[in-house]
């Protein structure tokens, strides 16, 4: 099972490397941009959703691509990632990191439901879906009990960091 995550993780990058060195963004600049960022995910759940579903696929990817990002910064580097890198006893666990989900799919769905709205009107539908999705995923990992999100959390310099990286998509 880990082999077929693999393979879509490979085949996301591989894209990701392709399309990039076709545009003329690449040529001014190597760092990650909204383009590369959604075109990361959208590559891994076209790849990742027939195998674990939508809600899973989503923080499967939402997650790959953020340590993708971290360990590559300039994108074109991370289309140099093989099957052989993947099976490095570094990235193993860090693809098995991107497995656990400690909310529920129920939860998710609340999120996004009241979360859209808003960051469609103010952003746009592509770019507000996209935030949202990433929002979910910075607050799964950040809040694994979606109860324990207050308004004081959400008024603090770490809520302020996650929006700031999920205005980025």
């Amino acid at each position: 099972m880990k082999k077929i995550f693999q393979l879509l993780l490979v085949a996301s990058i591989i894209y990701t490397g392709e399309s990039l060195a076709q545009s003329k963004q690449t040529k001014t600049t190597n760092n990650w941009t909204a383009e590369d960022r959604t075109g990361f995910v959208a590559e891994c759940l076209t790849n990742a959703t027939p195998v674990m579903g939508e809600d899973s696929a989503r923080m499967y990817c939402f997650c790959m691509q953020e340590k993708v990002e971290k360990k590559y910064p300039k994108v074109t580097d991370a289309a140099a990632i093989t099957d052989a890198t993947l099976n490095s006893p570094i990235w193993k666990k860090e693809i098995a990191s991107c497995f656990l989900q400690p909310w529920t799919e129920a939860n998710r769905v609340l999120f996004l439901s009241n979360c859209k709205p808003e960051a469609e009107q103010n952003l746009g539908k592509e770019r507000g879906d996209a935030y949202c999705e990433c929002m979910l995923y910075k607050l799964e990992v950040a809040y694994p009990d979606p109860l324990t999100i207050t308004e004081e959390a959400m008024q603090s310099k770490e809520w302020d960091a996650h929006v700031q990286d999920c205005l980025k998509y």
